[in-house]
């Protein structure tokens, strides 16, 4: 399985919208996507990083280790979560910056 890495720099912004529009940062072309799925978030919690996934009551869900996850619901992400959105096949692998096997 091809697995492609997608960095995001702390420190730039603090979430990510994931939606239809190709004019947004985290474009999602696939169509049980919805215009407005989902964001990814972090937050600084005693001085660490600790991200988190919200669906924005998409029509498709978002699916945290293949459980879809509540709508309108901070859910904090873990090291090797692995996080879908709608019926989309792709699989999208939670890895800190110091992750044993991660790809250079």
């Amino acid at each position: 399985k091809k697995c492609k890495t997608l960095t995001f720099g702390v420190g730039l912004f603090k979430s990510f919208k994931l939606n239809r529009n190709p004019a947004e940062f985290l474009f999602y072309s696939h169509p049980s996507c919805s215009r407005q799925h989902a964001v990814l978030q972090y937050r600084m919690v005693n001085n660490k990083v600790k991200p988190y996934v919200i669906d924005l009551n998409s029509s498709n869900g978002t699916y945290l280790n293949n459980q879809k996850i509540d709508p309108q619901r901070y859910v904090e992400l873990r090291e090797k979560d692995v996080v879908k959105f709608g019926y989309s096949s792709r699989e999208y692998v939670l890895l800190h910056e110091h992750s044993a096997g991660q790809d250079d």
